[in-house]
């Protein structure tokens, strides 16, 4: 890819990410407002008096709008992807399914110690994480919960990282493509504890959609990461300490098996997923990396995020 298309892209995908983080600011201070003016003394992280329902009803429109604007922005404003590096939603082959989900069962496994470790090293130098998510009381706020933390981020992350940063990306290599898009995605979940995991988890999820070329599959595994840290917070929250204990070896058992089962299907029938493509710089040239961080716009948006993360652990 031409160097100067690079940066036009980095700018786009900068403008694109800024606008994600203001979007989200000025939808929390107009509920804020509206909240303090309704009930006297609360608000979005106060919320007293008012019902859990309705919270995570407006947490759940907050990140939708804020996750398709900087969508539209990419696809309407700034034609990206280019046609000919678009995903498309296709299904993959029963076999490549089943053998893609085994294995991201243990990436799974690999990003929970990542996270553990992570935890515990902040620990080490006295920074204290910021703290998971709290489950709703009522049913229908934990189905609001759901949605927001699990089908949500399936849909529309996909959409917007796999579907548009990273196909924009593409042309520059797809090993670069996944990893450019993983850090950038790492930085917008805002959370030091699980920085490295979601990057490493990412790059697993955007090999899939360049060897799919479809967002099915990664939708799917999206999914599935989310609904399992969800269902292990919900019985860590809803049910006493022995059944939830004994819930979550279960689940995790069977994590391991399908995992097993599938890196023992694919070496007995010889199976080897590709490597990614690498294509070469040009001598004396900028690396695309040095080419995506001399980007004013997109630069400014990472440190934002980088800061969002500061801001978190106070």
């Amino acid at each position: 890819m031409n160097k100067h298309v690079l940066k036009a892209r980095a700018s786009a995908i900068g403008c694109s990410l800024l606008a994600f983080f203001i979007t989200v600011q000025v939808l929390y201070l107009i509920a804020n407002s509206i909240i303090a003016f309704t009930v006297q003394g609360a608000s979005m992280y106060n919320p007293i008096g008012m019902t859990d329902w309705v919270v995570e009803l407006i947490r759940l429109a907050i990140s939708a709008i804020s996750l398709t604007v900087p969508y539209l922005l990419l696809t309407r404003l700034y034609k990206l992807p280019p046609k000919e590096n678009r995903l498309r939603f296709k299904k993959t082959k029963p076999l490549e399914t089943y053998s893609f989900i085994g294995l991201f069962f243990a990436l799974f496994f690999i990003t929970i110690l990542l996270s553990n470790s992570m935890v515990w090293f902040l620990g080490l130098i006295k920074i204290k994480p910021p703290i998971s998510g709290i489950m709703p009381s009522t049913s229908i706020a934990i189905c609001f919960f759901f949605i927001r933390s699990c089908v949500l981020p399936a849909v529309l992350e996909e959409l917007l990282f796999r579907g548009v940063i990273q196909s924009s990306l593409t042309s520059c290599g797809e090993r670069f493509a996944v990893i450019a898009t993983s850090f950038i995605f790492a930085l917008y979940h805002q959370n030091l504890s699980q920085i490295i995991s979601v990057f490493v988890l990412s790059i697993g999820i955007g090999y899939v959609a360049i060897v799919t070329k479809s967002l099915v599959l990664p939708m799917i595994l999206h999914f599935i990461n989310n609904a399992s840290t969800f269902f292990f917070m919900y019985t860590s929250q809803s049910i006493d300490a022995v059944s939830a204990l004994a819930l979550n070896i279960f689940v995790f058992a069977i994590y391991l098996i399908s995992a097993i089962f599938a890196l023992y299907y694919l070496k007995t029938h010889k199976i080897k997923f590709r490597p990614l493509e690498v294509l070469p710089n040009l001598k004396n040239s900028q690396s695309n990396a040095e080419t995506l961080l001399s980007v004013p716009i997109f630069v400014i948006s990472l440190l934002v995020a980088v800061a969002f993360i500061v801001l978190n652990l106070f």
